[in-house]
C-alpha cells in the first residue's frame, strides 16, 4: 500500500510541475497572474489523502519548477513560494470546515496565492503601493479558481471520491471573493475612464525613482539623479520609444541592459539581455495603476495620472 501510495503521489508530482512550467508560458496580460493549473493537483490530493500529502507535493512542486525553469532561490522562487505556502494555509483552514465546496477551496487558495505574493513583494521592494495591484491580479485569479476547482472536481468525480455535501459558508465564502475582485476592478475601470488627466509611467529601481514618462506624448520625459549610470540612450524608431537601462540582476549577479517600450499609449519591457528574458514576457500595460514588477533586476514601471504641468521637458 506504501509503495501504491508512494508511485502515485510520484505520479501527480510530475504532472504537477509540469503544469508549473506549461502555465508559466500563458500570457495573462498581467504581471505574477497565472492559471494555477499546478494547483488542480494540490486540490486532489488534498481529497484522495490528506493536507499533509497536499503541502508535500506543493512544496516539492514549487522546488522543482525553480530548479528546472526560474532558479532555486531566485526572486520568483521566492514569490512562487510565499504565494503557494498562504495559498495552502487557508485551504488547509477551510478544508478543516467539513463539507466546503472544493471550489471555494480553490478559490481561497488563488486569493491567497495573490496576496502571498504582493505581501512578499512590497516587503522586497520596501514599498506598499504594490498593494493597489491586488484587486486586478485577484479579478483575473478568483474566476481561474473558479475553473481549477471545477476541473478538480470533474476529476475527483470521475474517481469515485465522495466529495460530500457543501454549506451554505462555502457559497457565502465564495460570493464575498468574488464580490470582492469584481468590485475593484469594477472602481479601477470606472476611474480610469472618467479621469480627464493624462498618464506617466514612473519607472523606479533599486527603490529609487529613476525617470517619468508621458505616455501621451513619449518624447516628453524627465529623469532624475538616481538615473545616472542606470539610463543610457533614448531613441524613436517606427513609432516606438525606445530607453535603454543597465540594471544589475540579482538572480544571475550580472549588469544587463533592460530595454523599454512606449508604443500606442502602452508600455512594455521590449528586451533584455538577460539569459532567462523573465521580464519581458510580460507584455504591455496601459491602464492607470497598473504596474510591471520586474523583482530579479529591482525594477519598476507604474502607471499614475498627472498634470502636464508636473513633468519637465526632455532632460
Amino acid at each position: 500500500m506504501k509503495t501504491k501510495k508512494l508511485v502515485t503521489l510520484a505520479g501527480l508530482l510530475s504532472i504537477a510541475v509540469v503544469l508549473g512550467i506549461v502555465e508559466s508560458f500563458i500570457p495573462l496580460g498581467i504581471p505574477g497572474v497565472k492559471l494555477g493549473l499546478a494547483n488542480i493537483v494540490t486540490l486532489l490530493v488534498f481529497y484522495i489523502y490528506s493536507p499533509k500529502e497536499a503541502f508535500l507535493v506543493l512544496i516539492l512542486r514549487i522546488f522543482l519548477v525553480g530548479l528546472l525553469y526560474s532558479g532555486l532561490l531566485s526572486q520568483a522562487f521566492l514569490l512562487s513560494l510565499s504565494g503557494g505556502i498562504f495559498a495552502f494555509l487557508l485551504m488547509w483552514m477551510l478544508y478543516a470546515i467539513k463539507k466546503s465546496s472544493i471550489v471555494t477551496i480553490s478559490v481561497i487558495g488563488a486569493i491567497g496565492h495573490s496576496i502571498g505574493q504582493i505581501a512578499l513583494a512590497a516587503f522586497i521592494l520596501e514599498s506598499t503601493s504594490l498593494i493597489y495591484y491586488l484587486p486586478l491580479m485577484l479579478s483575473v485569479s478568483i474566476p481561474s479558481g473558479i475553473i481549477t476547482g471545477i476541473i478538480g472536481r470533474l476529476i475527483l468525480k470521475a474517481l469515485k471520491i465522495n466529495l460530500g455535501k457543501t454549506r451554505t459558508v462555502s457559497f457565502v465564502v465564495f460570493s464575498l471573493a468574488f464580490a470582492l475582485s469584481l468590485t475593484g476592478f469594477i472602481l479601477m475601470v470606472s476611474y480610469n475612464k472618467k479621469s480627464d488627466e493624462g498618464t506617466i509611467a514612473t519607472i523606479t529601481y533599486a527603490n529609487e525613482t529613476i525617470m517619468k514618462i508621458s505616455l501621451d506624448d513619449p518624447s516628453d520625459y524627465k529623469t532624475y539623479a538616481a538615473s545616472e549610470g542606470v539610463f543610457e540612450e533614448y531613441e524613436e524608431s517606427e513609432g516606438s520609444f525606445l530607453y535603454t537601462f543597465s540594471v544589475y540582476n540579482k538572480d544571475e549577479k550580472e549588469t544587463y541592459d533592460l530595454i523599454v517600450e512606449v508604443k500606442d499609449n502602452e508600455i512594455r519591457i521590449k528586451d533584455e539581455t538577460s539569459s532567462k528574458h523573465i521580464c519581458s514576457r510580460m507584455g504591455y500595460i496601459s491602464s492607470k495603476y497598473e504596474s510591471l514588477v520586474c523583482l530579479p533586476n529591482q525594477f519598476i514601471i507604474t502607471l499614475n495620472d498627472y498634470k502636464l504641468d508636473e513633468i519637465d521637458a526632455v532632460m
